[in-house]
């Protein structure tokens, strides 16, 4: 196959992906991910997704947008193409993080700049794959119904009380409908299964960038975390494979938890709102 190939725009992949153009593009490398789920296999130098040029921007999948969009490459019986999903984009979630301030919370306003800096200046801000200096990542400060307690998760590779929190992932930025909460929402139940009650737009509970130590497969890097309040429907929870164990925490059991300085800075921002005197169990 030649360098240049036609970037073919799919509506019927899935109901997030948009017909929107034909555009010309070089193949510019391809990243060590995995194929992409549900296409075909195609020829070797199509089984990975690619990076592409587009006039003289590199963009990975899920990487920086072009216009709201991001590119999928995917391998076809005829050789490689790829479509265009609806994604968020950055400049959204920087307006959500330009909008908080808390002028007591030294910390968090360092951490805010990092995220503006993050957003505007990086390709690939969402991909867990940017190591330098990091990436998106989302959290849920969970609350019972009443506003008591908080929910914890005990996190099985950190061995640490945390916030239940991780990576955005490819179908959080693809949803036209979706926001960067979203992706905390859909975390909080993956690793609690904490039923959450609706709100239109989740508050900006926190902002912290924090250190995540290397392992075999990364290095260390920056979370770059936004923290969103989300209140249950109940206080039913489960634990899942990320977890050791999920817990409802009061403020007076913080300090046996362990709970870290920026989670309890976000517990004191938002229990304004989410308090019911007089407080039931949950």
């Amino acid at each position: 196959m030649s360098a240049a190939f036609v970037v073919l725009c799919l509506s019927s992949l899935s109901t997030n992906a948009s017909l929107r153009s034909v555009l010309t593009c070089e193949r510019l490398h391809r990243e060590p991910v995995s194929q992409a789920r549900g296409q075909p296999s195609g020829p070797p130098e199509c089984s990975g997704r690619d990076a592409l040029f587009i006039g003289r921007q590199v963009l990975p999948p899920f990487g920086r947008h072009l216009e709201g969009f991001a590119i999928l490459p995917f391998a076809t019986p005829h050789g490689c193409s790829c479509i265009l999903l609806r994604m968020i984009a950055p400049d959204r979630v920087s307006r959500i993080v330009a909008g908080f301030e808390d002028t007591s919370d030294g910390e968090a306003a360092k951490s805010r700049e990092l995220v503006l800096m993050l957003l505007s200046l990086t390709s690939a801000p969402f991909s867990r794959s940017q190591f330098t200096p990091g990436h998106i990542t989302c959290t849920g400060l969970v609350t019972g119904p009443c506003g008591g307690k908080l929910l914890l998760v005990h996190h099985r590779r950190l061995d640490r009380w945390l916030l239940p929190g991780g990576h955005v992932e490819a179908d959080d930025l693809s949803n036209p409908d979706g926001e960067i909460a979203d992706a905390a929402r859909r975390e909080v139940l993956e690793e609690t299964g904490a039923l959450l009650q609706n709100a239109a737009d989740p508050v900006l509970a926190g902002i912290d960038v924090h250190g995540i130590p290397g392992n075999a497969l990364e290095p260390y890097h920056l979370h770059h975390d936004l923290v969103f309040h989300f209140r249950a429907e109940s206080g039913a929870v489960r634990v899942s494979p990320e977890s050791r164990a999920v817990v409802w925490c009061s403020p007076e059991e913080f300090d046996r938890y362990g709970l870290p300085g920026s989670a309890r800075r976000c517990w004191a921002r938002m229990k304004g709102t989410f308090l019911d005197p007089p407080p039931a169990r949950f």
